[in-house]
C-alpha cells in the first residue's frame, strides 16, 4: 500500500498540505484513471478463467500497455511543464503550484496503471 502513496519521484503525497491532497484526489483525471483500474482488474480476474484463448491475454496486454503508454505522455508532458516554469518560460495561466500538483496526478496514474498489471490473478 506504501507503494501507491509515494510519488515516482520519491515524495510522499502523505506529507502534501491538506488542500492539495484533496485537489490530488479530486482530480477528474485520477477518478477516471481509478474507473480504468477498475475495469482493468476486473478483466485480468475474467482472464484467469480455464477457457480464456491466449487472443485474449494479448488483446488484454496490448490494451495495458496502450493505456499506459498514453498516461506516461501525459506524465511527460507534465513534467515538461513543470521544468519550463521552474526555469521561467512556463505558461502564465498555472502557477509552478499547480504544474507540481499536475506533475503528482500524473505520476500517481502512470503508477497505478502500472501497479495493475501486476495485480494477481484469484
Amino acid at each position: 500500500m506504501q507503494a501507491c502513496l509515494t510519488s515516482r519521484r520519491g515524495a510522499s503525497i502523505l506529507g502534501m498540505e491538506p488542500d492539495a491532497f484533496g485537489r490530488l484526489l479530486a482530480d477528474t483525471r485520477q477518478k477516471e484513471a481509478l474507473s480504468r483500474v477498475e475495469y482493468l482488474i476486473s478483466r485480468l480476474r475474467e482472464l484467469g478463467d480455464p477457457k480464456t484463448s491466449p487472443k485474449e491475454y494479448r488483446d488484454f496486454h496490448s490494451f495495458l500497455r496502450s493505456e499506459i503508454h498514453k498516461a506516461e505522455r501525459v506524465q511527460a508532458e507534465a513534467t515538461r511543464m513543470l521544468k519550463r516554469a521552474r526555469r521561467g518560460r512556463g505558461s502564465a495561466t498555472a502557477s509552478e503550484r499547480e504544474l507540481e500538483l499536475d506533475q503528482k496526478v500524473c505520476d500517481r496514474i502512470v503508477r497505478q496503471l502500472r501497479t495493475s498489471s501486476c495485480e494477481p490473478v484469484p
